[in-house]
């Protein structure tokens, strides 16, 4: 893409009115494209609703389930931030269209300095895992009974490397407890964040404040009647067994 391209669609990028874009049900996220070709980690965006539909069909004749979703201009600015600690490195614009565009999300929008974060303050991203977590979930839970091919072991196998090495955001309450999520069957879980914007889709009511917790002191914070832990529950809602840390 010539320079001066490039400048006009991260111009476009910022000025539009309104872009359209895809969200996984699988994951309540936006979905994510790996390119065959250069295997970047896109977000697949348009022009108009009419190039978004069209493209949709042809992967829901793969059996990729997707939903349309619309972002006016005054949310772009926080959706193409949200998308660093998804692990997302490229936009792709118009794909299916007459001339699909790419552009690195480094160059429509910086991250903010790690420097720059307020003595006391750290910065909780886990954007690996994320990433990792998006693409296992996009594939199991686009049929009702997924097979479990080895492409999908090795995902799995790759998310549990990533958790083991992260660092979470946990919610308390007054006096110093957590709060439990129930599933259908009565067992109990306790949520846990990989960043500020899951616990914040957590906490809309301001009922909890966070607390940093490495990987290591999980198994120690993890207690009864937890079962386990429940990442990112208005997201990707991955439900992790106690035996999958408390034995590390």
């Amino acid at each position: 893409m010539e320079n001066n391209e490039k400048m006009a669609l991260l111009q476009e990028l910022k000025d539009a009115k309104e872009i359209f874009l895809f969200l996984s049900p699988c994951t309540k996220m936006p979905f994510v494209y790996e390119d065959p070709e250069s295997f970047d980690d896109e977000v697949l965006l348009f022009r108009t609703e009419e190039t978004a539909r069209k493209t949709a069909k042809e992967f829901l004749e793969k059996k990729i389930p997707l939903q349309l979703a619309k972002l006016e201009n005054r949310q772009f600015l926080v959706f193409y931030s949200s998308l660093y600690a998804m692990g997302i490195n490229v936009l792709s614009l118009d794909m299916g269209g007459e001339k699909p565009a790419k552009v690195a999300l480094n160059a429509l929008v910086r991250r903010p300095d790690a420097s720059q974060i307020p003595e006391g303050k750290v910065r909780v991203e886990n954007p690996e895992l994320m990433l990792t977590a998006l693409y296992f979930m996009q594939e199991l839970r686009k049929e009702a009974k997924p097979q479990v091919t080895p492409e999908l072991k090795e995902r799995e196998e790759e998310l549990l490397a990533h958790f083991r090495k992260g660092t979470y955001i946990m919610a308390v309450q007054d006096k110093n407890m957590v709060p439990f999520l129930k599933l259908k069957n009565g067992d109990a879980y306790q949520p846990l964040f990989t960043d500020i914007g899951e616990f914040q889709k957590f906490n809309r009511e301001k009922k909890f404040r966070t607390a940093v917790v490495p990987y290591e002191k999980l198994k120690l914070i993890v207690k009864e009647p937890a079962k386990g832990i429940c990442i990112n529950p208005n997201g990707v809602n991955i439900i992790l067994p106690i035996t999958q840390f408390k034995e590390a």
